[in-house]
């Protein structure tokens, strides 16, 4: 029932009559870093087990209204995770870069109230290392992924919206990876591909909240 009241919602929104809320011409730009970091200790049948994780994440994205309720823009993120456990001596150091274009399309729905809908085209490229078991392996690989997002915007002031989202409610995603290893001359290589829904799980999990910046006119 969630799930077909936001889907329900969502195509109600667009359905609106556009009415011009920005500037032709106007630049928008939002941006965001995530950091996590975690460190656990278990202790069981007098042995000790550790692991520690840290992750970050940049994203930036800055577009152009093309029309009054239209944007179309560039993205680029880059993510990076750190991983280590003892007794195993298991460590992993992993890193991702990508680059996207994407396409927003705003309705009014109230008093500096905004609804919206984003499309993103994105490609990104993965590197890293794993050590197990004594063994090094080299990763790498690539992958291209096209998703929408709605989402609510408050026009805060004249150079301020504060956004609410629910990221990814359709994503289509592609990956292939590649990983040598130093014991042996063999590489195994795998693709994936996928059709995944924010909404899988039946939560809200994938909500976003952050702000953009109206820049010039």
């Amino acid at each position: 029932m969630k799930k077909a009241t936001l889907l329900l919602f969502t195509v109600l929104l667009f359905a609106l009559k556009s009415t011009a809320q920005f500037e032709t011409g106007q630049r928008i730009f939002s941006g965001g870093i995530n950091f996590n970091n975690n460190n656990n200790q278990t202790d069981l049948n007098n042995s000790t087990s550790k692991n520690a994780q840290t992750s970050f994440n940049l994203d930036a994205s800055i577009g152009k209204f093309i029309r009054p309720n239209v944007v179309r823009g560039f993205s680029i993120n880059y993510g990076h995770n750190y991983q280590k456990s003892d007794p195993s001596s298991y460590k992993q150091h992993y890193n991702s870069v990508g680059l996207g274009l994407f396409s927003t399309q705003y309705r009014s729905f109230g008093k500096n109230f905004f609804g919206f809908i984003r499309f993103n085209l994105t490609g990104n490229y993965q590197f890293g290392t794993t050590v197990q078991s004594g063994v090094d392996q080299k990763i790498w690989g690539y992958g291209f992924s096209a998703g929408l997002t709605p989402g609510v915007s408050y026009k805060l002031n004249k150079r301020v919206l504060l956004n609410g989202t629910l990221n990814n409610i359709a994503l289509l995603s592609f990956n292939h990876q590649k990983t040598t290893y130093s014991n042996s001359s063999e590489a195994t290589r795998t693709n994936q591909t996928g059709l995944y829904s924010s909404l899988s799980t039946g939560s809200l999990g994938a909500i976003g909240i952050g702000f953009s910046l109206l820049l010039g006119k």
